[in-house]
């Protein structure tokens, strides 16, 4: 996964919307929401381009995607506040999943 990582030019993280899923990526305050750390993946992502820059003075372009974005404004401010810090962009995704719906049409 790592090596994937240095390798890469562009990476997608998929992030569902919500708090829990959230901590791989930020230590949020649990009171008022703001980032207080970097998650466990966020670091590896972060050490991953600065390797990445030493070895070629290149980078990868850091995109994050959020799923079921309509409903989550907290969330929303925690991952823009980490691409401040980390240089990711933050890209609002799929607000639902089109696809349960043809699964589980309701009656």
């Amino acid at each position: 996964m790592r090596l994937a990582h240095l390798a890469a030019d562009t990476l997608f993280t998929p992030v569902p919307d919500s708090f829990l899923d959230l901590g791989t990526m930020v230590s949020p305050d649990p009171i008022s929401h703001e980032v207080t750390g970097i998650g466990h993946y966020a670091q590896m992502v972060w050490e991953a381009r600065r390797c990445r820059c030493r070895f070629d003075q290149g980078g990868f372009d850091w995109v994050v995607i959020r799923n079921r974005s309509a409903r989550g404004r907290l969330v929303h401010h925690s991952v823009a506040e980490l691409g401040a810090r980390l240089g990711l962009r933050d890209v609002q995704g799929c607000a639902e999943r089109f696809v349960y719906r043809q699964f589980f049409p309701q009656a």
